[in-house]
């Protein structure tokens, strides 16, 4: 069974500069991009999504601006390189690293 694993970069420890996972762990990150940049059998970007909140009257809620929360899965065994995007994105973007190993 995979697990969740909720990454926060802006707290210590947050965004390790490696891990070791399992095929079918999913990752969310926040942060405002990211890509896979070796290891696309292994680690699949979902994609960047925007944070929202369901209202009590059942409506959607969400702010305007960049996407704050990047979605990746094991898929497959191996080595991934993931290149992380935090802060402003227009602005002050800052571009983290994560070596990803992923066992079966």
């Amino acid at each position: 069974m995979g697990r969740f694993l909720d990454l926060d970069p802006s707290r210590p420890g947050g965004l390790p500069a490696s891990l070791r996972i399992r095929v079918g762990d999913l990752l969310r990150v926040n942060a405002s991009g990211g890509t896979v940049v070796q290891g696309q059998g292994t680690v699949r970007l979902l994609g960047a999504y925007t944070s929202a909140v369901l209202t009590t009257a059942g409506t959607v809620l969400s702010p305007e601006g960049a996407p704050n929360i990047v979605v990746l899965l094991a898929s497959g065994p191996g080595h991934a390189v993931v290149d992380v995007v935090t802060g402003d994105p227009w602005h002050a973007p800052t571009t983290r690293r994560m070596d990803l190993l992923v066992d079966p």
